[in-house]
């Protein structure tokens, strides 16, 4: 880890030691944060994040895009630009979120709710290749509320808490290239499959 990362996870960990409530989104998360932080308490697990992330109905005048801070090498920034080289996508063409300012992709900054709501509204895939996802806040908030079709890997852990396997795909450009293809000859399949994850 880089020192920009060592002071994140150092201000991660000071924060959660001492807030009067800690809390993450999934049992996977849990682990990897108590793990990867040494935290000396407990999370709890709350289900869905704070984020007001509602279905819009918007087209998706956005194909592709990733949420995050992609300096952190779990979060495979490169196999993104892969993936997008075997489909044959322009690298520029990814919208990027987040406060990582990488060098290729159409990079925008951190957005507040409302303009991060207009993002997942407006895009048709999310990149969310990591292996350790931490909080795993883009999977949720795209896929669930705003009908945004995550892209995932099968090696990270919570795709599977999350039942996101069929929107997921071995971590290489090839593999991650077909689930797109797929997706996109099979749109009614997925929707399907998102609709049974959004909550009732």
């Amino acid at each position: 880890a880089n020192n920009s990362q060592i002071g994140f996870y150092d201000g991660c960990k000071n924060h959660l030691e001492n807030c009067e409530i800690a809390s993450t989104i999934s049992d996977v998360a849990k682990n990897q944060i108590e793990s990867k932080l040494g935290l000396k308490r407990k999370l709890e697990i709350i289900g869905y994040p704070i984020q007001e992330i509602t279905d819009l109905k918007w087209i998706k005048g956005i194909m592709f895009g990733t949420v995050g801070r992609l300096f952190d090498s779990y979060k495979r920034y490169e196999l993104i630009g892969n993936t997008l080289d075997v489909l044959g996508v322009p690298r520029a063409s990814l919208v990027i979120v987040g406060p990582d300012r990488p060098n290729w992709g159409k990079y925008i900054g951190l957005l507040d709710t409302e303009t991060l709501n207009q993002f997942y509204n407006s895009t048709k895939f999310i990149f969310c290749l990591s292996y350790l996802e931490f909080l795993s806040l883009p999977l949720i908030e795209s896929c669930i509320p705003s009908g945004t079709y995550p892209i995932c890997c099968l090696d990270n852990p919570i795709v599977k808490e999350l039942n996101l396997i069929e929107f997921a795909a071995e971590p290489n450009p090839i593999s991650l290239a077909q689930k797109i293809n797929d997706i996109e000859v099979n749109p009614k399949k997925y929707d399907e499959l998102l609709n049974e994850l959004r909550p009732i």
